[in-house]
Formats: structure tokens, sequence, C-alpha cells
């Protein structure tokens, strides 16, 4: 991932569709979410409440945090690593879709958010860093700033589910689906955001 974020320092190659920001991570998912009729109230006002809360939290760190092209979608599952061949031990990163300028530590987040939805795989994290800071710096309010885009990337999944209920249907937007959704986003601002000042 420090690769990735090294090299698009000096990227010069074509404009990206989409900034990873925060209407593009949050408040359109939030839209989308919104605009489903089958939302219940008590989902509707968790999300309706949880985003600008989000929101006003980016807004007193974003100047502080470090900009650049991002993969967007690195949770883990986006890379291969060839243990030979011509480059030896290697990664290769692939689905680069979801990618464009945004924070590098939403980027990182990306990854604490997989595996915080599945806890028994947190001890990833640590390793992730330290193979990260092998080759780039990060700075402690970057750093602290993933424990924040967790949650955000999390509304920016729903949304994906939400804005394309039409096409993949509501199998993810069920109320038992959603009540572990709202579990997961509530469980994780009491845990690592309510005490924590950026």
């Amino acid at each position: 991932m420090a690769e990735v974020h090294r090299a698009g320092q000096s990227y010069a190659g074509p404009a990206s569709r989409f900034q990873l920001d925060f209407q593009h991570l949050a408040a359109r998912p939030l839209a989308a979410l919104l605009a489903l009729r089958t939302l219940e109230t008590a989902h509707r006002d968790f999300f309706a409440a949880l985003v600008p809360r989000l929101g006003e939290r980016l807004d007193a760190a974003k100047g502080t945090l470090a900009w650049g092209h991002c993969h967007g979608d690195c949770h883990g599952f986006n890379a291969r690593i060839t243990e030979s061949g011509s480059l030896g031990r290697a990664a290769a990163f692939f689905d680069f879709d979801d990618g464009g300028p945004g924070w590098l530590g939403y980027d990182l987040a990306v990854y604490l958010w997989n595996k915080a939805l599945n806890p028994a795989t947190l001890n990833l994290w640590p390793p992730f860093l330290e193979g990260y800071r092998s080759v780039l710096p990060l700075a402690s309010n970057d750093l602290d700033a993933t424990l924040l885009f967790v949650p955000i990337r999390h509304i920016w999944l729903l949304g994906e589910y939400a804005a394309h209920a039409s096409i993949w249907g509501l199998d993810h937007l069920s109320t038992a689906w959603l009540d572990r959704q709202v579990a997961f986003l509530r469980n994780w601002e009491e845990q690592h955001l309510l005490t924590r000042l950026f």
C-alpha cells in the first residue's frame, strides 16, 4: 500500500472519475440509504444522525491529514503476493475502480475496517502498519484518523448496496442485516470515537 501511495506522488495520468472526499464517501451514500423505501425509521434516524457527526469530526481534522492518490478498496483481497518470479517476492494490486485522490488515512482504514468486521483478524493490523511504515512515514494524525474512517468506509459500503438495490437486490438491506450494521457502527463509535479528540 505504501508503494502505491509513493507511486501516486508522481502520478500524471488521466484524472479520476471522483475524489474520495466526504461527499463521495458518506454524504452521497447516506442519500442513497435514506432514499430506500424499505428502510425502517430507527435505521433512518441512526444513519441521519451518525453521518453529520462523522462529518463534524472530519472537518475538525481534515486540514492536517495527508491527501494523495488512493487505491480506495485495499481491504486485503485486492492484492496477490508472489513468492518468486522476475521481481522476487512482490505484491500486485488490482481493482482500482474505487480509487482516486483522497485521504491516505482512509486508504489505510479500508484494511482496518475489513479486519474490524472479523475481530479475530485484527492481529493483522499491526504488521500491516509495520510494513507500510517500512516504506513511508505515517503521521500520528493520519493513523488516528483511520479510526474515524472505519465507519465512513462502512457507510460508503451500505450506500453502494442501497444505490444498486434495483440491480443487486435487497438481500443485504434486510432489517436483520441492517440491525447488525447499525450495531457495528454504534459499537465502533462508542469504543473508538466518543472518547477521542481529532
